[in-house]
């Protein structure tokens, strides 16, 4: 177990952030499976639950368009279980630049299920009041897809 969990640890948690950092959320999703599970706390427009690599794939996009970078640094990772089932907790740390060049620090947990090595699910523990108003200024500036409910199916 050890060298399983060194790696999700010291590669695919970084690989992760790297390439959602970049804004390739197709990485992301070749790593899920089919079923994936994403959910978000909160009822903004970045919020609520979602199945299956398409709607997560909204999702991200939602995200990239409303923002114009976000940088998630993972402070802490955890992983307990085995490649057949194993639960990562990751402490994160993302300045969320808006397009016009304000930053919105935000903190939270990510929490993921894998199965086999495979994304079946994750979650978004952050700070909903910074995510609202990341959301209200997005809506300020005239994204209005930041003032809609959050994605689901």
């Amino acid at each position: 177990m050890f060298l399983f969990h060194a790696f999700v640890r010291r590669v695919t948690v970084p690989l992760l952030y790297w390439h959602v950092s970049r804004g390739r959320s197709w990485m992301v999703l070749a790593l899920c499976t089919g079923d994936v599970r994403n959910s978000a706390d909160g009822d903004s427009c970045l919020g609520g639950a979602r199945t299956g690599r398409r709607s997560y794939g909204a999702w991200f996009g939602r995200m990239f368009r409303l923002t114009r970078s976000i940088r998630p640094r993972a402070t802490e990772v955890r992983v307990e279980g085995s490649p057949i089932r194993s639960t990562v907790v990751v402490r994160w740390t993302d300045p969320v630049t808006a397009h016009d060049g304000v930053v919105f620090p935000n903190e939270g947990v990510h929490t993921l299920t894998l199965r086999w090595g495979r994304i079946a699910t994750v979650h978004q523990a952050w700070d909903e009041s910074v995510v609202r108003k990341a959301c209200e200024h997005a809506a300020a500036l005239g994204y209005q897809e930041a003032t809609e409910p959050p994605l689901t199916s």
